[in-house]
C-alpha cells in the first residue's frame, strides 16, 4: 500500500516542525485487493459516497478538525489521484484540494468509446472551487491496449483543461515512472502547494 512505500507519518512530522503545511490528520483507505481497489477509485459514485457520507462524518465526529473545504484535500496515486478528482468534482463542499500523483485520467467507464471521461467532464462543467497538485512522470508513456492516451499525456490534457477554466493548478513533471519512490517528493511538494498559504494562524 501507498504508506509502505512513502513514509507519509514521516513527511507530514517534518513539514508540520518546519512550519510549511498547518497541523493535520490524514486518513488512509486501504483495499483488500487490486481488483477492488481498482473497481472503487475509476471514478465510483458508491466509493464517494462512502467516503463523503461515512468516512468524512466519522472523521469529524472523533476529531477536531475544521469543515472548511479550502483546508480539506482528498488525494491518492495512479486511479487514486483519478478517484481524488473525481469525489472533489462531485462534493466540492467537502473536499477543496486534489492531490493527485500519476493520476489515472485517460480512465473511461466501460462502453464509454472516447477516453478521458472526466476530463470531458470538467470541460463541459462550470468551474468550482477546488485547487489541483498533479504530478506524474516523463516515463510515464506507455500507452493502453484500447489506444487511450498515456498517463503524462493526460495530465497534461487535464492541467492545460484546469487552466483554461480557471482553475488554480500547481503541476509538476518528475524523471521517472510509475514508481512509489518517485512520488515521495513529490507529496511534499503537493501538500505545501495546497496548504502551505493556508495555515491557521
Amino acid at each position: 500500500s501507498y504508506i509502505t512505500w512513502v513514509p507519509t507519518p514521516t513527511i507530514l512530522d517534518n513539514l508540520i516542525a518546519e512550519d510549511l503545511i498547518p497541523p493535520m490528520i490524514a486518513v488512509f483507505v486501504n483495499h483488500p485487493n487490486q481488483v477492488l481497489r481498482n473497481q472503487e477509485l475509476s471514478c465510483s459514485e458508491s466509493f464517494t459516497r462512502f467516503l463523503v457520507e461515512e468516512l468524512v462524518p466519522w472523521i469529524r465526529n472523533n476529531h477536531s478538525i475544521s469543515e472548511n473545504p479550502g483546508l480539506t484535500i482528498v488525494g491518492g496515486s495512479s486511479n487514486g489521484g483519478l478517484g481524488a478528482a473525481f469525489a472533489a468534482f462531485h462534493h466540492p463542499e467537502i473536499f477543496g484540494n486534489v492531490l493527485s500523483q500519476s493520476g489515472a485520467f485517460m480512465y473511461s467507464p466501460p462502453g464509454e468509446n472516447e477516453p478521458e471521461w472526466l476530463i470531458r467532464q470538467i470541460k463541459a462543467s462550470p468551474s468550482l472551487p477546488i485547487q489541483f497538485h498533479l504530478d506524474c512522470g516523463l516515463m510515464e508513456i506507455s500507452q493502453t491496449k484500447t489506444g487511450a492516451p498515456s498517463i503524462l499525456e493526460s495530465n497534461r490534457h487535464l492541467r492545460d483543461v484546469l487552466k483554461a477554466k480557471g482553475y488554480h493548478v500547481h503541476y509538476q513533471e518528475f524523471n521517472g515512472g510509475h514508481e512509489y519512490i518517485n512520488w515521495r517528493g513529490q507529496l511534499a511538494d503537493g501538500l505545501i502547494a495546497l496548504l502551505g498559504d493556508r495555515k491557521l494562524k
